[in-house]
């Protein structure tokens, strides 16, 4: 087994002296950011695991839930070890310091550490045993553990529908299935751009979707080899879409695999000049807050929903009224108006794009916009004032029934 890297965490949210460990084996990504910026009233979200395959790297996420105020300070250590399926016993760190609570903290959570690790095709095929030990400074020690299968391959390349694919990208946060992605892929170059197209017309860019595809092919190595191949026969009209996830995955990946993309390919790649196809520095098209929320889609962290938000306080800007005004008295909008109008209308998008993804079950985006709000994160009062809106809004239409 490799570990590829073990954060330390203290974020000390609350509770005390009644305790329990915690252990989960995930391949989200945004637990770190759960922690941190849901509110401690609010439930966190964790997808477990069960089967992994070789080079899949997937998240041990420890910590210890506090039940009750403590009566004095208490220091905690952590071990985890990994039992393997003949019983070989392997530590992944042994007596770590967690940190100490004082008394008279509050709150239901601390995460001392993440490892994420992943096997080898040396490792053994089979059932694994992860199993953390916690102590306390009394001497008080809880075990608990979790199985975790390794096997060939967690690949399943089932024909996807248009509820498949749109599940598959929309939920990814909360239900990672990189073993769909093939099917994913194939969905998407052979229906869904099809259709994408038929409904953007002129405007048709997809960008959002490979943004989405590029983001979990970082976190999953173990497919590069297979999607880099795939190129070779990928058809003509397809290689745009091939060389913009190439790109977006990095120096690294192109320098490895040079010499099995298609040729083709890597000449379209080479274009952008090592340029990030995804780079976001500034909103100006209404797409750009697709990429956004696709990004939050897959990864489920609070930095897209934050730039979101950010997007609600846009100005200066031209009313719509005036704009239509000026269009009915024939005169035309200065570059400075022109500017100041795009603002106006990628504020309303904002704003419709939040209350949209509410409603359809974004509720982890909910509870970071929360957590703006209460902890003052905003740029200003105009994006807290229409971070209000939003809910009242979609509170308002849940009320009537709509």
């Amino acid at each position: 087994m490799k570990r590829l890297m073990i954060l330390f965490m203290f974020f000390a949210s609350c509770l005390l002296a009644a305790w329990e460990p915690f252990l989960a084996l995930t391949l989200q990504r945004n637990m770190t950011d759960q922690v941190q910026y849901v509110m401690p009233e609010r439930p966190l979200n964790i997808t477990s695991v069960y089967r992994v395959e070789t080079g899949q790297p997937f998240h041990i996420e420890t910590a210890f839930i506090l039940k009750e105020k403590a009566a004095k300070k208490i220091s905690f250590t952590g071990s985890l070890k990994l039992i393997a399926p003949d019983g070989k016993v392997s530590e992944i760190f042994s007596n770590r310091d967690c940190g100490w609570v004082k008394a008279g903290d509050g709150g239901i959570f601390i995460a001392p550490f993440q490892v994420i690790v992943s096997f080898e095709k040396s490792d053994k095929k089979g059932k694994y045993r992860i199993e953390l030990t916690m102590k306390d400074d009394s001497g008080n020690a809880k075990v608990t553990s979790r199985e975790i299968e390794f096997v060939d391959s967690c690949v399943d390349r089932t024909p996807m529908d248009e509820k498949g694919f749109n599940r598959f990208l929309n939920f990814y946060y909360r239900d990672p299935q990189p073993g769909r992605i093939f099917a994913a892929w194939d969905y998407y170059l052979t229906t869904a751009v099809v259709k994408q197209k038929e409904k953007e017309g002129r405007n048709f860019n997809p960008s959002a979707v490979l943004l989405g595809f590029c983001e979990i092919l970082k976190v999953n190595p173990q497919y590069h080899d297979e999607f880099a191949a795939m190129s070779r026969q990928a058809a003509v009209e397809n290689h745009a879409y091939y060389a913009f996830i190439f790109a977006g995955l990095g120096k690294d990946f192109l320098k490895k695999y040079a010499g099995v993309i298609n040729p083709d390919i890597l000449t379209l790649v080479k274009r952008l000049d090592g340029a990030d196809p995804f780079a976001l520095k500034e909103i100006t098209q209404a797409y750009q807050l697709d990429m956004l929320w696709i990004k939050f889609m897959v990864t489920g962290e609070f930095e897209p929903i934050r730039l979101l938000c950010k997007e609600l306080r846009k100005r200066p800007v031209m009313s719509l009224e005036e704009a239509k005004k000026r269009h009915e008295s024939g005169k035309e909008l200065t570059a400075e108006e022109r500017v100041k109008l795009n603002n106006q209308l990628l504020q309303f998008a904002a704003v419709w794009s939040l209350q949209s993804n509410l409603r359809q079950g974004h509720i982890l985006a909910a509870f970071y916009m929360e957590t703006i709000l209460a902890r003052k994160l905003y740029t200003d009062d105009q994006e807290a004032v229409l971070i209000k809106f939003v809910f009242k809004n979609l509170n308002s239409k849940k009320g009537s029934g709509k």
